[in-house]
């Protein structure tokens, strides 16, 4: 056992030590909250659970004037946080993060551990949508960690708060801030810090363009999973590898690698995560056509109370799902709440997208042209508004698909020469972004021919009629 005050080394059943006769029940004790840390990090958290109530035995025998005591006290508040945390009890991890941070507060030493909890307080509000509170959080730990020299936090901290940008659509704001974080990752030298701004970086390419470039980040990320202890961390990559399998249409590939990603965060009890994969897996479903799995995954991560992650989208394929069965009515109330939503004082871009390409689709069902259309080049806009061109191709897509019916039902020669165009700028989209399985699609729907419309199909009848 090392001594905190000479860091000689005694036997572990003594209880002073040999050396300067300091008492080794701190030594202990942070003994007892590392061992908690590693079983928190391998995702068992009873063992953790066990470490830390022998760690609190520890601190109550320190007496307050110890040395150790505030700063000890401090990190098994955050790592009892960080059980809650991954069981996604939000607002028990808050308070417990909360006492860290604030015991934490002036005291030299400590400021990469008060850095984290502020980070983790940022997270947890993230989660809940107040983006303006997480990011005074996370602008708050990046300048302590910096000042500190705490490069992981700093790093941490830098990314989650480029993921607000991102979101905002302030692609180059957020892009810029990934690479500063890159930076302090590679100052740290730590592998996990490494691995998550490699994800980070493949998940913003994903979005911008090239896909070349996700692919390149997210298998340096995969190259590191032996290096880190964090299986959350390795959860994340392997689900971040799924979502660009996803949306290059690999499907196999990315339900292998889905299926891997959802059993190990099950396995931990990881529900945080396990909320994280789901999101990818209501695509998957749709895109596979299971539709039991497809409403099953939606509607509950939907209802979660736990958290608001992933709602937003969950509600847009919900909205999908009740077209495909011809329920507009049910739809109607995904699409409301949808507008709700993106009416709100703290919405984002992305909430305004998603109320805009539901309502299309839902007035494309109701043959509504001429409202769905508006609702189509308002998401087109916002979509370019976030710099988000992949978003911006899907929409094209569908916006295509409903002019092609448009120009059937009406036997509009406009509305399929302005389908004809939007499929094209999807196309022109998927070629910037390098997606080659989606511009093949795309190109293969430019050749086929327009569908007849309702009165040439009349015609015919009535000529077969007549024969």
């Amino acid at each position: 056992m090392e001594c905190l005050a000479c860091h000689a080394v005694n036997a572990d059943r003594v209880r002073s030590c040999t050396v300067c006769s300091a008492s080794l029940i701190p030594a202990r004790t942070q003994w007892e909250l590392d061992r908690a840390e590693v079983e928190i990090k391998k995702g068992r958290f009873e063992l953790a659970a066990l470490h830390l109530a022998k760690a609190d035995g520890g601190l109550l025998q320190l007496p307050a004037s110890d040395n150790y005591r505030q700063f000890l006290s401090a990190r098994a508040f955050w790592l009892q946080g960080l059980i809650y945390y991954y069981h996604a009890q939000t607002d028990a991890a808050a308070a417990e993060m909360a006492q860290a941070a604030d015991l934490l507060e002036g005291y030299t030493g400590g400021e990469g551990l008060r850095a984290q909890a502020l980070i983790n307080l940022g997270n947890i509000n993230y989660y809940k949508g107040h983006m303006e509170v997480a990011a005074s959080y996370y602008d708050q730990a990046t300048e302590m960690a910096v000042l500190a020299g705490a490069h992981t936090a700093a790093a941490r901290a830098m990314n989650n708060r480029a993921n607000i940008h991102s979101a905002h659509g302030q692609s180059v704001d957020a892009l810029n801030l990934y690479h500063a974080a890159l930076h302090q990752a590679e100052l740290s030298g730590d592998a996990t810090a490494l691995a998550g701004c490699y994800r980070l970086l493949s998940a913003t390419y994903q979005q911008i363009g090239p896909y070349s470039q996700a692919l390149e980040f997210v298998n340096k990320a995969l190259s590191l999973r032996g290096q880190i202890d964090d299986q959350a961390v390795v959860c994340q990559i392997i689900n971040q590898a799924a979502s660009l399998y996803l949306t290059y249409g690999d499907l196999e590939q990315a339900e292998q690698y889905l299926r891997e990603a959802y059993d190990q965060a099950r396995r931990e009890g990881n529900k945080l995560l396990q909320w994280e994969i789901v999101n990818n897996l209501i695509e998957l479903s749709r895109q596979k056509g299971d539709t039991e799995r497809w409403f099953n995954y939606a509607s509950r991560t939907f209802n979660n109370p736990s958290t608001t992650l992933g709602k937003t989208s969950a509600a847009l394929q919900l909205v999908r799902y009740y077209l495909s069965q011809s329920e507009a009515e049910q739809a109607r109330i995904y699409v409301r709440w949808l507008k709700n939503n993106a009416l709100a004082a703290d919405r984002q871009l992305e909430d305004e997208l998603m109320y805009n390409q539901a309502a299309a689709l839902l007035h494309t069902a109701e043959e509504s042209w001429g409202v769905a259309d508006s609702f189509f080049q308002r998401a087109i806009e916002v979509a370019a508004e976030q710099d988000n061109p992949i978003r911006e191709a899907e929409v094209c897509e569908e916006y295509a698909a409903m002019l092609r019916q448009q120009a059937s039902s009406e036997n509009s020669h406009t509305a399929a020469s302005h389908a004809e165009a939007t499929l094209r700028r999807a196309a022109d989209l998927y070629r910037q972004l390098g997606i080659p399985s989606r511009l093949q699609a795309v190109e293969i729907a430019l050749r086929q021919p327009q569908p007849e419309s309702r009165s040439e199909l009349a015609v015919d009848k009535l000529k077969q009629a007549q024969l």
